[in-house]
């Protein structure tokens, strides 16, 4: 497994109540996930998912990147009448670092393959420096440190159930519990990711 770093330095993990208004996220339970949105991301599950979850108009899927899947996504959501998604573009890395915090939950996505088994995404350690709880359909090295962790759920590829569950399930969860899986994310990149720049 290949472990990446990113700048724990940079990283502020208060939330912002401007930025949430700026983004139409205030008042909402926010899935975010940041990211280019490519045919490796497989997202047409994740809009899947926010399809099966319509009905909770708590809840609300903020994308935040590009890609050379991202008209076509926008098209399906518009297609799909998706008022619970929305796409924001591409953002600056430190303001990202403020989005990841303004999540109730950070989403990792990938098409399964041998190469997403053998490597950890660095946006999955970006995630943990943030202290806010993770799902993930990455199996092997992803999935472990996940399991290690305990920062958040572990759900399988491509099975839209399961993510949209997943999702329902951290929403039902105490704040205080939601908040326990974010901290210990942030001790496990600390005690185990962590160099200094």
């Amino acid at each position: 497994t290949i472990y990446t770093w990113c700048r724990t330095k940079v990283v502020n993990r208060a939330r912002e109540e401007s930025l949430l208004q700026d983004y139409g996220m205030d008042g909402k339970f926010n899935v975010i996930f940041a990211g280019s949105m490519g045919k490796a991301q497989n997202m047409e599950v994740v809009l899947d998912a926010a399809e099966k979850l319509l009905n909770n108009k708590d809840i609300k899927f903020n994308f935040f990147g590009g890609g050379t899947e991202v008209p076509r996504l926008e098209e399906d959501a518009r297609k799909l009448d998706l008022n619970n998604v929305a796409f924001h573009g591409l953002i600056g890395t430190e303001t990202m670092a403020k989005v990841m915090a303004m999540g109730d939950v950070l989403l990792v996505h990938l098409h399964d393959s041998i190469i997403s088994r053998l490597w950890i995404p660095s946006k999955v350690q970006d995630y943990f420096v943030s202290g806010r709880p993770i799902i993930s359909n990455i199996p092997g090295g992803t999935a472990d440190v996940m399991t290690r962790s305990q920062a958040g759920i572990n759900v399988t590829p491509g099975d839209v159930d399961e993510l949209s569950n997943a999702i329902s399930k951290i929403y039902n969860m105490p704040v205080e519990k939601r908040n326990e899986m974010g901290r210990k994310g942030a001790e496990f990149y600390r005690d185990n990711m962590s160099i200094e720049i």
